[in-house]
């Protein structure tokens, strides 16, 4: 025998993880861009590319740009976060205990949709290094002069760097070291509120908003090879169907225990490769403060 908790409790709980989800877990968000338009679990991506003003004589009929045009379609997957909860535990449990609860679920989730994003990037590892998009190599730490070659790359691909859209996740390391060069250790934060800006190191500099590299979402390939990646809000899509989080709960009378899970409906895609640059990096050395 199993019913469903009373509407007011499944609210509140949905309320609940949304809000870390959106506030804690989910670290990517703001850092690329929704879809325009959802249809059921279709979401729609659009592409532009450049156009160029033509010239005009007079009783010339006007001449078009031709500037491409596109979309990308994305079919949302669903994620879910679910266990029991006990009766016996419920009634021994502080309000406090029952957010931790929630607070994990709402964890989960965000750290899900943050690598859901990652891999899509991580993906691009061959055709970025096909295309030139890499800086670094294997050998040493990057620094200052590293970071300003990854922004050149987009710079010259027509990715507009000025206007304070441009992220990099910076593994610890890497970080340690970019702060051993004063020109980025006296940078401030100037980027938007955004999750990973709470907690988490981060600097702004030459208009790119740098944070420290979560674990769930750091690259370590082979020993001591790991990369990591300079890129465009408009080179990633991503999003959800309906509302963010949404949860679902029943009880089981006999066990006296209650199943919950909560679940995501979303997905993510690359929108333009251009804009988006590979990092390299070795792993275990260490960076040198003077």
């Amino acid at each position: 025998m199993s019913n469903e908790a009373p509407a007011w409790f499944q609210e509140q709980w949905n309320s609940r993880v949304t809000l870390v989800y959106q506030q804690k877990g989910y670290l990517t968000r703001g850092m690329s861009t929704g879809p325009t338009r959802v249809d059921g679990k279709k979401m729609h991506f659009p592409i532009a590319g450049k156009g160029v003003a033509q010239s005009y004589a007079r009783g010339d009929a006007v001449k078009p740009m031709n500037a491409t045009r596109g979309e990308i379609l994305l079919d949302a997957e669903e994620w879910d976060a679910g266990d029991y909860v006990y009766q016996y535990d419920i009634d021994r449990m502080l309000p406090n205990e029952l957010d931790v609860v929630r607070d994990t679920a709402a964890m989960a989730l965000g750290r899900k949709h943050d690598e859901i994003l990652y891999d899509k990037v991580k993906a691009l590892k061959s055709a970025l290094v096909s295309a030139g998009q890499v800086v670094n190599d294997y050998t040493d730490l990057p620094g200052p002069g590293d970071i300003l070659a990854a922004r050149r790359i987009l710079f010259n691909a027509d990715v507009p760097v000025e206007d304070g859209a441009n992220f990099c996740g910076l593994p610890p390391v890497v970080f340690d070291n970019m702060m051993s060069f004063e020109v980025f250790a006296n940078s401030q934060w100037v980027g938007p509120n955004l999750p990973f800006a709470d907690g988490l190191r981060r600097r702004s500099w030459q208009n790119i908003h740098f944070f420290e590299l979560p674990v769930h979402l750091q690259q370590n390939l082979t020993g001591t090879e790991g990369d990591f990646f300079m890129w465009h809000r408009s080179s990633l899509g991503t999003g959800h169907t309906g509302a963010p989080v949404r949860s679902d709960f029943e009880k089981e009378v006999k066990y006296k225990r209650w199943w919950w899970h909560s679940t995501i409906s979303g997905g993510a895609t690359v929108i333009q490769q251009a804009g988006i640059v590979l990092v390299k990096y070795k792993t275990d050395a260490l960076p040198t403060f003077t």
